[in-house]
């Protein structure tokens, strides 16, 4: 306790002399927690018990996130830095990173930046009402262009109609490999290396001592008698410095990127990469547009298409395409769909990727969710997963709906998930009914849950959770 003491009041001190940095603020964002108490009957086992849990959470904010920059015009230097922060999450220290996010020299609408980047283009995504990607990337087009060139500069202009930059970079050299010396080592066989002394015998290979075995115990009786003869030397293996790394590699690589700010609501993008070096003619090409139409205040249409290129004296080819129906703009949330992490958004989407190739395969999802936008407590979604058009029909489907029910004071919600297939080669079930706000602070909930419904029973629970 002391100690954490000792680091706020040291940290208020530093804060409290920068004024224009982020303050520091040493309050507490969250405190909350929860037990409960579960009773499960598995159908399938035939036995039952209890199960708890608990769980407690503090988090102290002692600087907000933020950041600082410079300004200017014309000519000018800019430099951003940003911190995500620093928080004492359940008595450990979190966050508390600073990096620069800008770095440029400006010369009115064009600029020139010093920091290490990238001359890989692309990295699309699409917007689909169900992603089943955790961080909404289940149909990304991966960047193109030569990895691991990041050492240089990039050069752009931007003004109301378009934005441009080219990146010109070097690869970094790596660090050498490790080097070693050999010295020799007059001993027998009941010598005791050193902890961490790494003792080598030709034909027998390097032991690493401990400080307690002999040679003949790391070594076996044969390399012993070897050494005790004098038939076998013994070497110490010490490590040194590796050849030092240069900047200086004459590997060098350039892209370009390109966007349409003309029409509004319009996206369009392109990009090249070069690689004019270590992988000399390597390249990567892409090309993206979206468009977000407002069909009125509710609904919205957002059709999203990109494809992809590389390679040197033939090209892989990749497409990925979406139509989107939004209605009351919510997108990107994060949930649960049969247990597993998937980003919600309000709508409809048909959306694909795929590769140009012989054979061709047209994978298409359909997907539709809306959580309580439409119809007041009703919060629903479906996913159909076809892997491929073209061969025979199979899709996974799943879906989920819950429903809240006003009742009194607290509020019944009946809820259920499924997954199956298009033959029906499996069904799996996970539904339940929660009761809230019948007693202060406290769920109660009954619900069932299947494994293959074609050859399992499952099982039923009882739960009771106090939380705040």
């Amino acid at each position: 306790m002391k100690k954490a003491l000792v680091i706020l009041m040291a940290l208020a001190m530093i804060f409290s002399a920068f004024a224009d940095e982020p303050a520091f603020a040493g309050s507490v964002t969250e405190f909350k927690g929860d037990a409960s108490v579960t009773w499960t009957a598995d159908f399938d086992a035939g036995k039952t018990g209890f199960s708890n849990s608990a769980s407690a959470d503090l988090k102290v904010e002692l600087v907000p996130a933020g950041d600082k920059a410079t300004a200017g015009e014309g000519i000018w230097g800019e430099i951003k830095i940003k911190t995500d922060g620093l928080q004492i999450n359940d008595g450990a220290i979190d966050k508390g990173t600073a990096s620069v996010d800008t770095a440029k020299i400006h010369f009115g609408d064009a600029y020139i930046g010093v920091k290490a980047g990238g001359v890989q283009v692309g990295g699309v995504t699409v917007l689909e009402a169900i992603n089943n990607n955790k961080d909404g990337e289940e149909h990304k087009l991966g960047a193109v262009g030569t990895k691991d060139v990041s050492n240089g500069i990039v050069a752009g202009y931007a003004n109301d109609l378009f934005g441009i930059d080219v990146d010109f970079r070097s690869k970094p050299a790596a660090a050498g490999a490790d080097e070693f010396t050999f010295t020799p080592l007059n001993i027998d066989s009941t010598y005791v290396p050193a902890e961490k002394e790494v003792v080598f015998i030709p034909a027998f290979g390097e032991k690493t001592g401990d400080g307690k075995a002999t040679i003949k115990k790391l070594f076996g009786n044969e390399a012993a008698a070897l050494l005790d003869t004098g038939y076998y030397s013994a070497y110490k293996k010490v490590k040194t410095d590796g050849a030092k790394a240069t900047d200086c590699t004459d590997e060098y690589a350039v892209a370009g990127n390109l966007s349409v700010t003309a029409v509004p609501n319009l996206t369009l993008k392109g990009g090249i990469s070069y690689d004019l070096s270590c992988n000399k003619g390597n390249m990567g090409i892409y090309g993206a547009i979206a468009y977000d139409y407002a069909i009125n205040d509710t609904f919205y249409l957002k059709p999203q298409a990109a494809i992809a290129l590389e390679g040197k004296d033939e090209f892989t080819k990749n497409v990925n395409a979406a139509l989107f129906l939004g209605w009351n703009k919510s997108e990107g949330n994060g949930g649960k769909l049969m247990g597993a992490d998937v980003k919600f958004s309000n709508g409809f989407s048909v959306a694909t990727d795929f590769a140009i190739a012989d054979p061709q395969k047209l994978p298409l999802d359909i997907t539709v969710y809306d959580a309580a936008s439409l119809v007041s407590g009703l919060t629903f979604g479906a996913a159909f997963k076809i892997a491929d058009l073209k061969a025979d029909f199979a899709a996974d489907i799943t879906g989920k709906v819950a429903y809240d029910i006003a009742a009194g004071a607290g509020t019944i919600t009946a809820k259920a998930e499924a997954a199956t297939t298009a033959k029906f080669d499996k069904i799996e079930l996970d539904s339940g009914l929660d009761f809230a706000g019948f007693v202060d602070n406290t769920t109660f909930g009954l619900g069932y849950k299947s494994g293959d419904l074609k050859s399992k029973k499952g099982s039923v629970s009882v739960t009771a959770k106090v939380a705040f």
